[in-house]
C-alpha cells in the first residue's frame, strides 16, 4: 500500500484528501499550533490509525521510504531548498514521486525591492529560481515527468493593471505592520505582471528498481 509524506503539512488537509483506502501518510511541521489540530482532526475523521503528524523540520532525519512525497508551498522556507530536494529524495522508494507546488523566480531577484518585501513577510531569505528548482531536481538524481504553470490561475485577474501599479506605489515604500500583508500581496501580484515571478508545479520521479530498468 501506498505510503505518503507531507512535507510541510500544515494542518493536514492534503494528506487528508490523498488517504484513499489503504494509504498511510505522515504530515510534518514546526509549528505546535498545526500540529495539535492536525492530529485532533485525524481522530475526528477516524483517520488515526493511518496518519501520523509530526513536530519536525523536512530537513531533519525522517523515517522510512515514501511512494510519494508532497511539498506545497513549503518549500520556499528552506534557506537551501537543493539540499532539501536532495534531501526528500533520499526518502523516495524506487519509483516514487516528487511533487512541488511553489512561487520561484524567473531570474535572480534579490535586488529587486518587490522581492525583498515579499521574503520579508514571508519570513524567507531569497526566492529560488526556475532554473535552481530544474538543477536541483537532476542533481538529486530524479527525472521531471511533470510540470505545469499555474500563475494565470492565481493573478488577481479583476485588479486591473494600472491600480496595481498605482497601489505598488502608495504602499510599496511602507514596512508598518498593518499594511505588511497587503503591501506584499501587491509585491506578489506585481512581481507575476512582470513574468518575474511564477506559481509552478514539478512532479520527479525516482528511478526504477534495478529489474525493472
Amino acid at each position: 500500500d501506498a505510503r505518503i509524506l507531507d512535507a510541510g503539512c500544515g494542518v493536514g488537509g492534503t494528506l487528508f484528501a490523498l488517504l484513499a483506502e489503504g494509504r498511510t501518510g505522515v504530515g510534518l511541521t514546526l509549528s505546535e499550533r498545526q500540529l495539535a489540530l492536525a492530529q485532533a482532526e485525524a481522530a475526528r475523521r477516524g483517520l488515526a490509525d493511518r496518519c501520523q503528524f509530526q513536530l519536525q523540520s523536512y530537513d531533519e532525519p525522517i523515517d522510512g521510504q515514501f511512494d510519494l512525497i508532497i511539498c506545497l508551498e513549503a518549500l520556499v522556507h528552506s534557506p537551501e531548498p537543493a539540499a532539501t530536494i536532495a534531501h526528500l529524495a533520499h526518502y523516495l522508494s524506487p519509483s516514487g514521486q516528487l511533487v512541488l507546488l511553489e512561487d520561484s523566480a524567473l531570474r535572480d531577484l534579490s535586488e529587486r525591492r518587490e522581492a525583498q518585501i515579499l521574503c520579508q513577510s514571508w519570513h524567507i531569505s531569497r526566492l529560488a529560481t526556475l532554473a535552481e528548482i530544474h538543477r536541483a531536481l537532476k542533481a538529486a538524481g530524479l527525472q521531471l515527468a511533470e510540470e505545469q504553470d499555474f500563475t494565470p490561475y492565481v493573478r488577481a485577474r479583476l485588479w486591473p493593471g494600472w491600480l496595481i501599479r498605482t497601489l505598488w506605489r502608495l504602499l510599496g515604500r511602507h514596512q508598518t505592520s498593518a499594511a505588511g500583508i497587503f503591501t506584499a500581496g501587491l509585491a506578489q501580484e506585481y512581481l507575476y505582471r512582470q513574468e518575474l515571478l511564477c506559481y509552478r508545479l514539478w512532479r520527479a520521479t525516482a528511478p526504477a528498481p534495478a529489474w525493472e530498468q
